[in-house]
């Protein structure tokens, strides 16, 4: 059976999107890091995906798995996040990469002084037509990557399954 590693094919769909949108021409992508967290329940309800900035942990606290050098950490939670379609899933990483500020310092866009504004579809709403694009390429150039184009199910029959799996973080106060 063929392995996949889940981390390694979300990073390439990343730089990708990172390499061909200027609304994230921003990011440098060596500074993130793409990680696998398991959800035990399969139903689409809930959190498919988390970033968290090196700069949005409290003073005093750390997170053990924060690898140096690293402004960002983005979980994609295994297998909800797999059992979405290809525009689904996009959205999601489209939405996590927004969060990134134009500063690029390990904190995290904000439209006063929420992250998402008073509305989470104004929110969306600044990069869809980037996120319509990619759709639209796409469709016409099919990719070839499992990640966005199977569900999980699929993926588990194909591939054995691999990638950078960690707990979701938890703060730990500093000694």
């Amino acid at each position: 059976m063929t392995k996949i590693n889940l981390s390694d094919k979300l990073f390439e769909i990343i730089v990708h999107i990172v390499q061909e949108y200027k609304i994230f021409s921003h990011i440098d992508v060596t500074k993130l890091q793409i990680l696998i967290s398991r959800n035990r329940k399969t139903h689409k309800s809930g959190i498919l995906a988390k970033i968290i900035g090196r700069k949005e942990i409290p003073a005093g606290y750390s997170i053990s798995h924060f690898p140096a050098g690293k402004l960002y950490l983005i979980y994609f939670y295994w297998p909800r996040f797999f059992e979405y379609n290809f525009n689904q899933k996009a959205d999601v990483i489209f939405h996590e990469l927004y969060h990134i500020s134009e500063e690029f310092d390990g904190s995290f866009r904000k439209f006063g002084k929420l992250y998402h504004g008073k509305n989470k579809n104004d929110f969306d709403k600044e990069y869809k037509s980037y996120l319509q694009e990619f759709i639209d390429y796409h469709n016409q150039k099919p990719v070839n990557n499992a990640v966005l184009t199977m569900n999980a199910v699929e993926m588990k029959k194909k591939y054995e399954i691999r990638g950078n799996l960690y707990k979701l973080p938890r703060l730990m106060k500093k000694k």
